[in-house]
């Protein structure tokens, strides 16, 4: 997972003399730090100290699914597993996950389809994504069959398991 500093986005933070907090001291991307910071996101209340020292989380994560999908994905699956709580899994999958699918969701469908076969908690976080108008219908309705058998975060017709407007558009 670890890739080299030439290789990774800068984001805001960053070039903001953060001093690239998502990295190690040579300068690789640190996973654990990363995912431990998006989970701070998700737990602590909004004008909590803690939070606010994660907030860099949100800009790294969003460089690194907008200009390096592949590797964006691999992170959000390595931070799931600090994810517990269904209201945790939600903010994974209502960001991260969400813009992952509406910028890249034709190139990353095979691998989200792969991941999904498999990883019963990944299903889960899949569940929880918003991004059907923004989606092109093929690539929903594979989201939507992957995630059939559950589990869910919720159950209505905004997430993938739902019956979506987008079926009355075909």
């Amino acid at each position: 997972m670890h890739q080299a500093r030439r290789q990774l986005p800068t984001c805001p933070d960053c070039r903001n003399g953060a001093g690239f907090p998502c990295r190690d001291g040579a300068g690789q991307l640190d996973p654990d730090r990363l995912a431990i910071a998006l989970k701070t996101l998700a737990i602590e209340k909004p004008n909590d100290p803690a939070r606010d020292d994660c907030l860099w989380a949100l800009d790294c994560v969003d460089r690194l699914v907008g200009e390096r999908p592949a590797l964006g994905f691999k992170l959000i699956v390595f931070a799931l597993t600090y994810f517990k709580e269904p209201s945790e899994i939600g903010a994974l999958a209502a960001g991260p996950l969400e813009n992952l699918v509406r910028f890249h969701g034709e190139r990353m469908i095979d691998e989200i389809e792969r991941e999904a076969a498999h990883n019963e908690k990944f299903r889960l976080l899949l569940s929880g994504i918003w991004a059907g108008f923004d989606v092109k219908p093929e690539i929903w309705r594979r989201i939507r069959t992957a995630v059939a058998d559950g589990p869910w975060l919720v159950r209505n017709p905004g997430p993938p398991q739902g019956s979506h407007k987008l079926d009355d558009r075909n």
